[in-house]
């Protein structure tokens, strides 16, 4: 289905498909791009609409192929008209209220996202802590662009191009998840004075009054408040 480049020929070589003419883009490897980025994206998976609105997408495009196809077959102008507004009202409309729906869902989420960060140093610290965190994938994502692109497997190339963007795109506050109440399962512990320690064993911690070491059994936020509230009543164990 590819097309592959000649031993002698270094260009890449991006497959053409007419797709008025030629095929239905639900047979070309258009769908199969498309598909890809999607889910390079991981948007299947983060927006409900994702996929009603790929698919319709891809129902709508396919009408054109259709369209020019049985053009013949119309008998007069009227019949030919008909065609054309069929799309209008099916796939067309289709299209727009899926896609319209997924675009609600992702600004939705953006919004979600900024809110999130305490301000703007927040912001763009926890953007370059997630360019560090997503280092090896990102690289990994890279020497894939140029594996994919040597053997023109556009749509290989596609999904690690997406995954690219993806990690880049999606990333969470860095302050945020210190905070137990806004995430219980963190491994960090903050006092009642606000001092963030790393969560350990609490006996540990309630015998010697030491900060916490690093977590090798995590229990509740509740039971380290409650600790804590109760160290100043115990003496520490000589």
């Amino acid at each position: 289905m590819l097309q592959t480049a000649s031993a002698q020929d270094d260009t890449y070589v991006f497959p053409h498909v007419d797709l008025v003419t030629e095929k239905f883009f639900s047979d070309s490897i258009y769908f199969e791009l498309l598909e890809a980025f999607f889910e390079g994206m991981n948007w299947p998976t983060k927006y409900e609409n994702s996929e009603n609105c790929r698919l319709s997408f891809s129902a709508l495009l396919d009408d054109f192929f259709f369209m020019a196809k049985n053009r013949t077959a119309a008998t007069d102008q009227e019949e030919r008209f008909f065609n054309v507004t069929g799309v209008f009202a099916n796939n067309f409309a289709e299209t727009f209220y899926q896609c319209f729906v997924l675009l609600q869902q992702i600004q939705q989420q953006a919004v979600t996202q900024e809110n999130s960060f305490l301000d703007t140093n927040d912001k763009y610290t926890s953007f370059l802590f997630n360019l560090l965190s997503q280092s090896i994938v990102i690289r990994e994502f890279s020497y894939d662009l140029l594996d994919y692109s040597a053997v023109n497997d556009w749509v290989s190339y596609t999904r690690s191009a997406a995954g690219i963007v993806q990690a880049v795109l999606y990333f969470e506050s860095s302050a945020a998840i210190l905070d137990p109440n806004i995430d219980p399962d963190s491994p960090y512990y903050a006092d009642p004075s606000g001092k963030i320690y790393l969560k350990g064993e609490v006996d540990s911690f309630l015998a010697r009054n030491e900060p916490f070491k690093l977590p090798f059994t995590l229990i509740s936020d509740q039971v380290y408040r409650e600790a804590t509230r109760l160290l100043p009543l115990i003496e520490p164990t000589p």
